[in-house]
């Protein structure tokens, strides 16, 4: 069997011997001049050795070859590497070896370096092996600009280009023609298209660099640029109208995005932009404007569920993450498990950037306090674990909150000078109560009947009992009775209910509003409810007699209309809409722990005339009428209470009252202690979430609930019981019928209050805390090892960044704009460029490191990057360097030489042909249609003929976006989820993007509009077609497509208008209307 195997193993020897010798005799491939290690070397270590022998803590055979001490063997690891002396150093031997088992890469990792790549690496280390910084972690400095011959170059940008363009034997294209360049200007400054007019007007600016510089200007001077140039910065940042996993909790984060793009219509320094966003809270004095930017630090998707250390830890690392691909472009997550592989990123580093962030004010878990139907709108500023805000009132509404504060002063005085017959209440209905064990509860009765009425037939209702889910027993706590609306056989618009009193007085009914999903019911209103009359009758003789019903009072939502359901009118409503659930939960008040452990709920009580007594055994009716079957509820719950002050909360009113005023003051002086001083503080958030997390841990459960989800209903719980004083007085005193009227005007201005605080523009903004999360080095990543180092603030010393304690995100901010800071100049020039010419100087926009590609124009990014700083970090000047430049005005139309030299247009030899943003694809469709609204800012807008409200039809940039989904317009055509920072829209072309471009509804829409203009501004069908062509495309159709247009009339079928519809779906859909060229 041996003698088989030998002619085998000679034939791998003799393949070996020939190997080396041919390795042997490998020319000096890179060329005349010195091997770079930025340029040859670093990529092929970074592609085929980094990944074993580039982190200290995962290292193979102890060879580390980040560095030249490293390689070298001068800081206790192997020498691979002797300078000068390639067939000395094992790295290149081991690369180079003919036996595949002593080979480097091994075989199973299925990388091997070329016969070029292993010849450079020689080279290499004989030249002596010298190692280089990382080229984007060199300082910029600003190289001399290059002279050229010939009047081609306008400007620097065109020299620098002109050299690496003859270097490869190509000529710059020819300039476009005016119609070109008047729609790339106004494309890529505006993010819109430009109307015929324009482009007739403009229309020596081919030939007229005054014209041209005239537009330029014009443009740049347009508040459309501040919404052109804020569409990437919101991928970025990771902008979104909604903060959570789940996509459907909604806040008021607008101020930030108006804040983007007035930062840019305003040309404000780049420098000061990064500042005001990470640190605005910081400056001294900061503006309104400063605070709204700050809101940036709060741009990370919010967990709902999960342990707080976790979510804590998910937040630090988002905000780190973020700031590296931003500021940065570097893959600054590699290094959180470890130190980064191929960059000088250690993993020390990145816990220091985290710590930056551990003192914002509110670091912890989202919690909301509103359940219910995912359709209904929420807001997150509901949530218990707060966040700061700063409010913008307008002068009308701090007039308006003046005048509601000084009335609710005056009604509390009124209030206060009756304490001794507030005092004296109580006595009367403990004696009531002596008589009544259920006498502060709502009672669900019994019903005798329970039936639709209407003309023909009576239907039955179906009553079920059972508990709501929800998690808040604070306040329900039992069984409640529903009748299902929707189960008779012929449901109508108005319903009868009879049942017998088991109790001996009765002063108020309550109706609440519910909401049956599948087989729970919970006390919510995710759609319109309207009421148009509901009356009370109790049972003598066999008649009924009318019962007076004093006031109704819907207690947290609706409009102040509540007497409509008992002025004896059909024709008027009491209405309750998801928007009144959306205003409820925008304004803090202080009942809102009680109310939100009641969900969305919307209820409303009957305050009797005069108490019904001697009512036990007797029978009562209460008819309910609704406008019309559609805008009824679909389950309710209607319960009575024999207490003389009926409140929603009564449950809670028996310990009060039974207390005496001092004891009541002691309590509650200890449940305000409790709720200012421990829920939801620092020491809540650092001390007693990390203890329920210890536990929740030792005690092997994965996912618990979160800890403030269980703390808000337990601070619920403590108001029940210890804020006496706040009870008595809201739920007992002026409830009560001497004090009622009194209740009712307080309560409704307080309801006006809220109102107006729901319409008051806010937003989220940056805070410091008074304590920070403790951030450590976590080993491997792991948030349960603790025993890593605590870390505190510092930059990366590898840059150069100045050393310090006691360092604040302000820090932060100004070393990231700072003249000696490597990256972000150069980051945020190969961005902006990659805008205007369609491919970046260096193609990885969101990666600088090792994982990136070389610049193909270092001197270019260079230059251009110390122009941006000197200039004072001025946008404006910047883009307008750009495309005033004579490279920026080229054709695009590639050539035979171009295809075969430069296919890729890495040496912009000519202008580069892209589709325009998603974004600004709708607007172009708006606006050709004449359906494009005008108006700057604002809250968000919505597209087409569904859109609710007023503000309709505005730049898609106004959209609302969450940050799990994107709308279908737009994901057609290339947006992305903001869940990570998009640097970069891949570009693609795709057939559903044609199919959007014919059918999605605003097409459609638009494409009608244009046909009715057509038809009804011209008088014949020549004129009809030069008008679409010139409004879609800016130019008159040529002899081909009026051939077209001339057989699509003849084999027309249809109405006339349909064919003009579909003339207009064709054109808005093709190519040419949206792709810049």
């Amino acid at each position: 069997m041996r003698e088989l195997f030998r002619p085998y193993r000679l034939l791998k020897q003799l393949a070996g011997l020939l190997a080396a010798v041919f390795l042997a005799y490998l020319p000096d491939v890179a060329g005349a001049g010195e091997v770079g290690y930025n340029r040859d070397i670093r990529p092929i270590l970074v592609k085929n050795c980094f990944g074993c022998h580039g982190d200290q803590k995962q290292l193979e055979g102890n060879v580390f070859l980040k560095s030249f001490a490293d390689a070298t063997g001068q800081t206790g690891y192997e020498r691979v590497i002797v300078p000068g002396q390639a067939e000395q150093s094992t790295l290149y031997r081991r690369v180079s070896a003919p036996d595949s088992e002593l080979r480097m890469p091994p075989p199973e990792t299925e990388k091997q370096l070329s016969s070029t790549e292993i010849a450079i690496l020689r080279q290499w280390i004989d030249e002596g092996a010298r190692y280089e910084q990382h080229w984007s972690y060199l300082p910029v400095e600003r190289p001399s600009v290059p002279e050229q011959d010939g009047e081609w170059a306008r400007n620097p940008i065109d020299q620098f280009l002109l050299v690496r363009m003859s270097g490869q034997g190509l000529a710059p294209s020819p300039q476009a023609d005016s119609r070109a360049l008047v729609r790339r200007l106004t494309m890529d400054l505006q993010g819109l298209v430009p109307g015929f007019d324009e482009v007739r007007d403009w229309s020596a600016i081919g030939s007229s660099d005054v014209q041209y510089q005239a537009l330029v200007d014009r443009l740049l001077a347009s508040p459309q640029f501040g919404e052109r140039m804020a569409v990437p910065w919101l991928d970025w940042v990771k902008y979104s109208d909604e903060i959570s996993d789940r996509g459907d909790y909604l806040t008021t984060f607008y101020p930030y995005r108006n804040y983007v793009i007035r930062a840019f219509n305003d040309n404000k320094p780049f420098d000061q932009f990064t500042i005001e966003q990470l640190a605005g809270d910081l400056l001294p004095e900061p503006t309104q404007e400063q605070m709204i930017a700050s809101g940036y630090n709060h741009l990370i998707v919010r967990v709902q569920d999960g342990v707080g250390v976790e979510a804590i830890h998910k937040y630090l690392t988002e905000r780190v993450d973020k700031l590296g691909q931003i500021w940065l472009a570097s893959s600054l997550e590699c290094a959180q498990c470890h130190d980064h592989k191929f960059d000088s990123w250690s993993q020390k580093q990145y816990y220091q950037f985290a710590a930056f962030f551990s003192d914002l004010d509110r670091v912890g878990v989202w919690s909301v306090g509103v359940s219910g139907s995912s359709t209904a709108p929420r807001n997150p500023d509901d949530a218990y674990f707060k966040l700061p805000r700063v409010y913008m009132p307008t002068a009308e509404q701090t007039r308006r909150l003046a005048d509601i504060d000084a009335e609710l002063v005056q009604l509390r005085e009124q209030l206060a000078a009756r304490d001794s017959e507030a005092r004296a209440l109580a006595s009367e209905l403990k004696e009531q109560a002596a008589d009544s064990p259920d006498y502060y509860r709502w009672i669900d009765p019994e019903f005798s009947e329970a039936r639709a009425v209407s003309d023909s037939s009576h239907s039955d209702l179906v009553k079920e009992v059972t508990r709501p889910p929800g998690g808040n027993g604070a306040i329900v706590t039992r069984d409640i009775q529903f009748l299902k609306l929707s189960s008779a056989e012929q449901p109508g618009a108005e319903y009868d209910l009879r049942f017998r009193v088991d109790h001996e007085q009765v002063s108020a009914l309550m109706l609440r509003i519910t909401r049956q999903g599948g087989d729970s019911y919970s006390f919510s209103t995710p759609d319109k409810v309207a009421i148009s009359e509901v009356s009370v009758a109790l049972g003598e003789e066999g008649q009924w007699r009318p019962v007076q019903i004093a006031s109704v009072e819907s207690t947290e939502l609706g409009a102040l209309n509540e007497a409509h359901m008992i002025d004896g009118r059909d024709e008027t409503l009491w209405q309750v809409t998801p928007d009144d659930i959306f205003n409820k939960y925008r304004y803090e008040r202080k009942d809102d722990l009680l109310l939100k452990t009641l969900h969305n709920e919307a209820f409303v009580v009957f305050y009797l005339d005069e108490p019904l007594r001697n009512m036990k055994g007797r029978e009562l009716q209460v008819r309910i009428r609704f406008p019309d079957e559609a805008s009824r509820a679909r389950s309710i719950n209607l319960s009575y209470t024999p207490m003389l002050a009926a409140s929603p909360f009564q449950q809670h009113a028996s310990g009060p009252v039974a207390t005496a005023p001092w004891l009541r003051s002691v309590r509650q002086s200890l449940y305000n202690f409790v709720n200012k001083y421990v829920f939801f503080t620092d020491f809540w958030d650092f001390n007693a979430s990390q203890i329920f997390t210890w536990f929740a841990t030792r005690a092997g459960v994965s996912a618990p609930v979160p800890f403030n989800d269980i703390m808000k209903s337990v601070l619920a719980t403590i108001k029940e019981r210890y804020a006496y004083s706040e009870i008595y007085t809201d739920h007992v005193v002026l409830r009560a019928p001497a004090f009622r009227e009194l209740g009712m005007a307080i309560r409704r201005l307080e309801r006006e209050r809220e109102t107006v605080w729901g319409e008051i523009e806010r937003s989220w903004v940056s805070s410091t805390s008074t304590r920070s999360w403790p951030v450590r080095v976590l080993k491997a990543g792991a948030i349960s090892d603790t025993s890593g180092e605590r870390v505190g603030p510092a930059l990366p010393d590898f840059l150069g960044a100045p050393a310090g304690d006691k360092l604040t995100r302000l820090d932060l901010a100004n070393w990231l704009v700072a003249d000696d800071n490597p990256l972000t100049a150069r980051v945020m020039v190969n961005r902006f460029w990659r805008l205007f010419m369609g491919r970046a100087l260096v193609p990885t926009l969101e990666e600088f490191g090792s994982g990136g590609e070389m610049p193909s124009h270092p001197e270019l990014l260079d230059w251009l990057a110390a122009e941006f700083v000197e200039s004072g970090w001025d946008v404006k000047h910047l883009v307008k360097l750009i495309v005033t430049s004579s490279a920026y005005r080229q054709q695009s139309t590639p050539s035979e030489v171009l295809d075969r030299v430069d296919p890729e247009n890495i040496y912009f030899a000519r202008q580069s042909v892209f589709r325009l943003d998603a974004e600004f694809v709708q607007d172009f469709v708006l606006k050709t249609a004449g359906m494009l609204r005008p108006g700057l800012y604002g809250e968000h807008t919505e597209h087409g003929a569904a859109a609710r409200g007023e503000d309709r039809n505005r730049r898609s940039i106004y959209l609302l976006r969450k940050n799990i989904d994107v709308p279908p317009a737009l994901k057609a055509f290339g947006a992305k989820p903001r869940e990570k920072s998009v640097i970069h829209r891949a570009e693609s072309i795709t057939p559903i993007q044609a199919l959007a471009s014919l059918n999605q509804p605003l097409v459609v829409e638009a494409s009608a509009h244009l046909a009715q203009q057509a038809l009804t501004q011209f008088g014949n069908d020549e004129q009809r077609l030069g008008w679409l062509y010139q409004r879609v495309l800016q130019r008159k159709p040529d002899a081909s497509e009026r051939a077209l247009f001339t057989q699509a009339m003849t084999a027309r079928a249809g109405s006339e208008a349909d064919f003009w519809i579909n003339q207009a779906r064709t054109l808005l859909s093709l190519r040419e209307a949206t792709v810049r060229s």
